[in-house]
């Protein structure tokens, strides 16, 4: 949301290092995005640069400011690299951060302004980068493919390495840091401090030792000697929890591999306290400073291959890493991908040693991070863990809820910030909470139209223990529902009924179940524009891949131990909106046959609070659905009331809230 008018001043001066920016040759436009260095979904604050220069505060969306203010937008929704690509003038050049966007980002950023004949400037210290997929390092002069008339330039060190001769090409930029910073000044954040912390045993439920030794042997299967893992929930970080450490604040850490390296990314050596310390120490965990541009993360490195996945690298570190490791580049950002490029061509070609990988025909190959894949399914202790976590949470939602009734029903107005104050001091007050696991999307009235709507405070929802994550969404209405309410309601109350109860093979992709939760909706010409359900961290992201359950192609099945949301809903621009969200854990189910061999799936559902019937159509559901909401309350009942022994007010509402349907309507 825009909290206020733009900035005009911030705006102005952002402007000004636009024109001299470039070794002084300027660009036409500077786009700035939420990321941070590590893609991660909810940056710290001083990576806030889109919301500092804008007073944009939602959740998606990408600011361009350009040096023409006829160009100005006043924050239009468009496609970024369609519009740049068809409003810059003939020669047009575009600068960005190459340090928080992705590698996948920038390439096809550039493919649409050189079809245009304009250009991408990376912006980085001291000049431009190179891309090394057209050049074998960045140092020694001028590094541009005199070959190719279409190329990227990111500048590293040494000065603007674009090569004038060349009519198209893409050079991100950045001489002396991010522009937005040269704006923010004294005024932007610190980065977070808080104290790293190792993830509970009792919770991990497998070894470090366990976790690398997997790791690796998908890396020799991948014939890469070096994994660069960069986003913070696969490496170390306020999640360290594939090493099974936690900070929000850690950077990276380098995971030595027996001579070669299985890398994360840099942990502040001066933070770890002894404890932690010695817990790195133990599972031959080292630390090393990042450097300037992520370089200090491959010094050390002696390999010929590095494996990285493309949507999660900056492009930084791609661009030096080239020669060296196994990326995944979808959350890599661009100076990453420069830095690993660098490090890999100083390294030159190395002797394979006996037991390492062989060498590869390539230096970079490029997949999906076997990480991810690991973590996605969850071991036994993991699952105990979201079970216990959404028990906790119960409790938290069922007094939240429980005081929110009583106080509109003796007519105090309620903010939605206040609800999200006393729902986080609720969780707060349970066992093992460490703090909320999403931003809230506390909307009333028209704010519940807008699906990331964030109230006008820092406030948050979803709860982040010790022993795992929840995600919840709840539509509640304290007047009379319209008949639009309750119908909108009662279809998305059908959509998720039939995702919760479905039976698939293995293997299905989300894809194909997606239609399940929207084919009722569907049935009176309406729909949702968000996906149905997205994978859940165990006491990790509370957005996790690589599975999904949407309309958009995802290759990956679903499989047993995988947890995902079920979140159906409606909205409607300027007047309400509907969403009911469980989480869920995908496991093996009983069928008379198992044609082809094959296990078939179901849920076992994670959430237990209550779901509002009042706005629920009885003549329009099933029996069956019917049954389902009064099955569903039973179990909630059972569940969480014993731990609200000795609460007998929110006893007295939950008691209530999960009585059969007909009952509650009939109140």
């Amino acid at each position: 949301m825009v909290t206020n008018s733009v900035n005009s001043a911030r705006l102005a001066e952002l402007r000004k290092q636009l024109a001299v920016s470039n070794n002084g040759q300027g660009v036409h436009a500077y786009i700035v995005p939420a990321d941070d260095p590590h893609m991660s979904e909810y940056a710290p604050d001083c990576y806030a640069r889109r919301n500092f220069i804008s007073n944009f505060t939602g959740s998606a969306g990408t600011v361009v400011v350009t040096g023409d203010k006829k160009l100005d937008l006043n924050l239009n929704l468009v496609v970024v690299d369609d519009w740049l690509a068809e409003h810059l003038p003939e020669g047009g050049s575009v600068g960005i951060d190459p340090f928080v966007h992705t590698v996948s980002s920038v390439k096809q950023l550039k493919q649409k302004l050189e079809a245009a004949n304009k250009h991408l400037f990376p912006l980085l210290e001291g000049g431009t980068l190179v891309d090394t997929t057209l050049v074998p390092h960045l140092k020694g002069g001028n590094l541009v493919d005199k070959a190719a008339n279409k190329h990227l330039v990111p500048l590293l060190e040494g000065g603007n390495l674009l090569d004038k001769a060349a009519s198209k090409h893409l050079v991100p930029l950045l001489e002396g840091g991010n522009l937005v910073d040269k704006v923010w000044a004294t005024e932007r954040p610190s980065a977070p401090t808080s104290p790293v912390r190792i993830h509970p045993a009792e919770w991990a439920g497998e070894t470090v030792s366990s976790k690398l030794e997997r790791t690796r042997k998908e890396m020799k299967a991948g014939k890469a000697e070096v994994l660069l893992v960069t986003a913070l929930d696969e490496s170390p970080k306020g999640a360290f929890k594939w090493s099974e450490l936690k900070d929000k604040d850690v950077d990276a850490a380098k995971l030595p591999a027996e001579g070669s390296a299985l890398r994360d990314k840099d942990v502040d050596t001066a933070k770890p306290p002894a404890k932690v310390m010695a817990h790195l120490k133990a599972n031959t965990v080292g630390l090393t400073s990042q450097g300037p541009a992520n370089t200090g993360v491959f010094k050390p490195a002696k390999a010929n291959t590095v494996g990285l996945t493309r949507a999660k690298v900056n492009y930084t570190v791609c661009a030096s890493m080239q020669a060296m490791a196994d990326i995944v580049l979808r959350h890599v950002n661009y100076a990453v991908y420069a830095a690993a490029s660098e490090a890999v061509a100083s390294a030159g070609k190395k002797r394979s040693r006996e037991g390492d990988a062989p060498k590869a025909t390539k230096f970079c190959v490029e997949h999906a991070s076997p990480v991810s894949a690991f973590k996605a399914l969850k071991n036994d202790s993991e699952l105990a863990g979201m079970r216990e976590a959404h028990l906790r949470d119960a409790v938290a939602l069922c007094e939240t809820l429980c005081w929110l009734d009583d106080e509109v029903a003796v007519g105090k107005v309620i903010t939605e910030v206040e609800v999200d104050m006393y729902l986080t001091s609720r969780r707060a007050a349970q066992p093992g909470f460490y703090e909320p696991s999403f931003s809230t999307i506390a909307g009333s009235g028209p704010n519940g139209a807008i699906i990331h709507y964030r109230a006008k405070a820092e406030t948050y929802s979803g709860g982040q223990y010790d022993c795992g994550t929840t995600d919840i969404t709840r539509t509640m209405n304290f007047g009379t529902p319209s008949e639009r309410h309750t119908l909108a309601y009662t279809r998305v109350l059908q959509g998720h009924i039939a995702l919760d109860t479905a039976t698939f093979p293995e293997g299905t992709t989300g894809m194909a179940i997606d239609t399940l939760a929207r084919m009722f909706l569907w049935k009176d010409g309406l729909n949702y524009r968000h996906g149905t359900g997205h994978g859940v961290g165990a006491a990790l992201n509370v957005h996790e891949g690589p599975q999904s359950i949407s309309t958009r192609v995802c290759t990956t099945g679903l499989s047993a131990r995988m947890v995902c949301s079920n979140e159906p809903g409606y909205y409607e621009d300027g007047n309400f909106g509907v969403r009911i969200e469980n989480l869920m854990i995908i496991k093996e189910v009983d069928t008379p046959n198992r044609f082809g061999g094959i296990s078939y799936l179901g849920f076992e559902r994670l959430t237990l609070v209550p779901i509002q019937t009042k706005m629920m159509d009885s003549m329009i559901l099933s029996e069956e659905e019917i049954a389902w909401v009064d099955g569903y309350h039973t179990s909630v009942w059972e569940a969480v009331s014993p731990r609200l022994a000795g609460n007998d007010r929110v006893l007295e509402w939950l008691k209530t809230s999960t009585r059969p349907l007909v009952e509650q309507q009939s109140l």
